[in-house]
């Protein structure tokens, strides 16, 4: 959580100065508009789009995995490995050929 105050802090800082700017003065909203529908034009044609929503698609299942694998326990498996000092309690089955 600690790691989290940083940017939210600074995060506060640039949205509150963005909106401060945006309030103030028209040529900002303007600036600022056109921005974003260039933005919003770019993003939207076909190639670019299709391949900016497969990418958001592969990052959304890759942060779900990590999250749900730091949920669950490590996936260890302790194998048992006989001591070669001690003889065998059962004997094995023969190999099928």
């Amino acid at each position: 959580m600690k790691r989290l105050i940083g940017p939210a802090i600074i995060g506060s800082i640039v949205l509150g100065g963005s909106a401060a700017i945006l309030y103030s003065s028209e040529e900002a909203r303007e600036v600022a508009g056109e921005a974003v529908w260039n933005v919003f034009r770019f993003f939207t044609t076909p190639f670019i789009l299709e391949l900016s929503v497969a990418l958001f698609g592969i990052l959304a299942v890759m942060t779900y995995n990590q999250w749900k694998q730091s949920k669950d326990d490590p996936e260890w498996v302790e194998m048992e490995v006989p001591n070669k000092d001690e003889p065998e309690k059962e004997p094995r089955p023969p190999a099928a050929s």
